[in-house]
């Protein structure tokens, strides 16, 4: 009887949303049978309930701009107790950031899909008379570059390892800025300038580079740091955009100035703009919790951001900051993903979205 009496609730909700041509108060109507649907379902689920529920998620997803993913495993025979905090992934390979080891792993695309590579080594240790840390960042390189490797780590201390398959890695070492490296957070790769997050220095150290080879003395991209910026954890960086990731999940962007009269301006923090009709104007981030950011290849360039908890991956127009879509696993309860927050994604240039959940990771393909 409770059951029934709350399905009624729900369908009485769905009746108001589908009458409404105002979109806040039809993505209301049916935040409502939602509401209600979960409660009658607490009590019975039934085929009714099942079928009201995909229509008011549908319908819901369709005026907010979500995106469910199809995800499926990725990758097979990845090793257990790892756990991936960072990938990057180029057209037939993906490298795997392992924060237990400190080292990058590599799987490989094969028609039945990613195998991982157990033969890849790419982790601390002497590399022609360098010593080399725990690694603590990755980037995959262009195709063309001088030590032939197909993605770039580094360690806390500014030693960077070149590696590829079927190779022996390869290390050089950074020439250090003038305060010395505190702790490298992070670094981004663009058009041959490696960029260097050291967040307890507060300053981000910019080498130009040729052939993927970074041996010259670095600059300082700020002559004022933005606030805060000792708490910065990710960085990404396109042309004179620089994007910077904060421990609290908010977002700045700095651009920077060739100009000796004009310094290099930020906003701090970058203010997110949801333009669907339906949210009407409301705050639709205030529950998320940034903690990782990446730039999709051009030429329909996106800024995503990743929310681990929710599982999301919220895409933005890199400038103005407007939301685009928010992907998400499929909400149905047959997909393969648990209810365990993600730690970490990327994507490649076929549109394929990468998500890490501990040692596993899933894709899905054609993904805006």
């Amino acid at each position: 009887m409770q059951y029934e009496t709350l399905f009624a609730e729900a369908d009485a909700a769905r009746a108001r949303a589908v009458s409404q041509d105002d979109p806040v108060a039809e993505r209301i109507a049916w935040e409502d049978a939602l509401a209600k649907l979960n409660l009658a379902e607490e009590r019975n689920i039934t085929s009714e309930s099942k079928g009201l529920r995909d229509e008011a998620q549908t319908s819901l997803d369709a005026l907010l701009g979500i995106i469910r993913g199809d995800f499926q495993p990725a990758v097979s025979g990845l090793p257990r107790g790892i756990e991936i905090t960072a990938m990057a992934a180029i057209d037939t390979e993906i490298f795997l950031l392992d924060s237990v080891n400190g080292e990058i792993l590599r799987a490989f695309l094969l028609d039945s899909g990613y195998q991982y590579d157990e033969n890849f080594i790419c982790g601390r240790g002497e590399y022609g008379g360098k010593s080399v840390g725990v690694l603590v960042g990755l980037k995959a390189l262009p195709k063309a570059n001088a030590m032939a490797a197909s993605v770039l780590g580094i360690d806390d201390r500014g030693n960077l390892l070149y590696c590829a398959a079927n190779q022996v890695p390869q290390a050089l070492s950074l020439q250090e800025p003038p305060v010395g490296f505190k702790e490298i957070t992070a670094i981004s790769l663009d058009s041959e300038v490696l960029y260097i997050l050291d967040a307890l220095s507060r300053e981000v150290w910019v080498y130009g580079g040729q052939a993927s080879t970074f041996i010259n003395y670095p600059t300082a991209f700020f002559e004022n740091a933005p606030s805060g910026l000792e708490n910065a954890v990710d960085i990404s960086v396109d042309g004179s955009d620089l994007y910077l990731l904060f421990a609290d999940g908010h977002l700045a962007s700095c651009t920077y100035s060739l100009l000796d009269t004009v310094p290099t301006r930020c906003i701090n923090p970058a203010t997110l703009i949801d333009t669907h009709p339906a949210a009407g104007g409301g705050d639709s981030f205030g529950q998320a919790h940034f903690t990782q950011m990446h730039l999709s290849t051009p030429p329909d360039s996106a800024l995503l951001l990743l929310d681990p908890k929710s599982q999301a991956v919220f895409r933005l127009s890199p400038r103005s900051f407007e939301l685009q879509n928010k992907i998400y696993p499929r909400s149905d309860h047959e997909g393969p993903i648990s209810s365990v927050a993600l730690t970490a994604m990327t994507t490649n240039s076929a549109h394929v979205l990468f998500i890490a959940q501990g040692g596993k990771i899933y894709q899905a393909g054609d993904v805006p």
